[in-house]
């Protein structure tokens, strides 16, 4: 059945997606409206933004997973040489009628750094923030759960960031929500321990993020497994 399923999905063009998933926030939309339910929407990355078309009429969503040294990538550059992008109603021009009917003011968005992001997502907001070691699993995971064979940090701007970098920004984000929000002092505090592994040339001081250094190093295939066992034998204790 999952065969046969796939075999028709890839069957059904690109704007049948796109169109479902515009219909699924109109609808989502209007059931929240229509109990008046509160509501905040974001994305985990640009949508909407960051698309373009090839010399033959394809069209593709630029992911910034796509590359993991995005910023400098020839593709990027070669897509948007003005840093700009095309908007996915652009595109899709068919989409426009029930497009046009989302409630942007109740949706959160980052502009990220470059321009070519307008309607930018969580990644993009991490990946200006906080750079590519906001990426991969936690330092604290690694030692939790340590076995063999042993599972290195993992890098690169191909997955989620750490669940402690979605704490940062969840208060920018739910702006309508008077039931819940993250206490501002502990953020502060977490902050700063943020801002000294940033910086460290360890790998974790605090054991909750990962340095800069240690991240580079990683893309540069330049950290032994020996290097980081030794880091989580060392402090499995403090954990």
């Amino acid at each position: 059945m999952c065969d046969e399923y796939e075999k028709a999905a890839l069957k059904l063009p690109h704007e049948f997606f796109v169109r479902r998933y515009v219909d699924n926030i109109v609808k989502l939309q209007t059931f929240l409206k229509k109990w008046n339910i509160k509501y905040d929407f974001c994305q985990i990355y640009s949508q909407f933004s960051g698309w373009y078309e090839f010399e033959d009429g394809a069209k593709r969503q630029f992911h910034i997973h796509d590359d993991n040294k995005w910023y400098n990538s020839p593709l990027f550059k070669k897509r948007f040489p003005n840093n700009k992008s095309k908007d996915v109603s652009e595109v899709y021009p068919n989409i426009k009628p029930v497009y046009n009917l989302i409630d942007w003011d109740n949706f959160w968005f980052h502009k990220d750094k470059t321009g070519v992001f307008p309607k930018g997502g969580i990644d993009e907001y991490c990946i200006d923030t906080f750079g590519e070691s906001s990426y991969g699993n936690a330092i604290t995971d690694i030692i939790r759960w340590f076995k063999y064979p042993l599972e290195l940090p993992t890098t690169g701007v191909t997955g989620h960031p750490g669940i402690l970098y979605y704490f940062f920004l969840t208060n920018n984000v739910i702006k309508n929500c008077d039931f819940f929000n993250i206490n501002e002092e502990m953020l502060k505090k977490v902050r700063k321990l943020q801002e000294i592994d940033s910086v460290s040339d360890e790998i974790s001081e605090t054991l909750l993020f990962k340095s800069e250094k240690f991240t580079q190093r990683q893309f540069n295939n330049q950290v032994s497994d020996m290097e980081v066992e030794k880091f989580i034998q060392n402090n499995v204790q403090n954990i």
